[in-house]
């Protein structure tokens, strides 16, 4: 999964988190991390001035449940204060049933 934003118009230093989320996933809570990455922990990343930020998650070879997933993207200042959210939906399929 490669995930990807825009961070613009930023003069200093900010933070970018990602996170991967289950929106509608079969057996798995909504808002729950997807611990197959990471235990599920958010990535940061620094970023100085404005520009495109590329985050890149690999699918476990066992592949994940069926499902509609979540992509959240915050952008914070020095000072830890959330300025910015996005999140997109995508869609796993394919699986077969239990695959994760």
């Amino acid at each position: 999964f490669f995930v990807v934003t825009t961070v613009s118009n930023n003069p200093g230093k900010v933070k970018v988190k990602f996170k991967l989320v289950y929106d509608d996933a079969k057996g798995q809570k909504s808002g729950d991390p997807v611990t197959a990455f990471d235990g599920g922990k958010e990535q940061t990343l620094d970023v100085d001035g404005s520009r495109v930020v590329y985050y890149e998650l690999t699918m476990p070879s066992s592949g994940m449940p069926n499902g509609k997933y979540k992509a959240e993207v915050r952008m914070l200042n020095d000072k830890d204060e959330e300025k910015e959210k996005k999140t997109a939906t995508f869609e796993v399929a394919g699986f077969p049933e239990g695959g994760e």
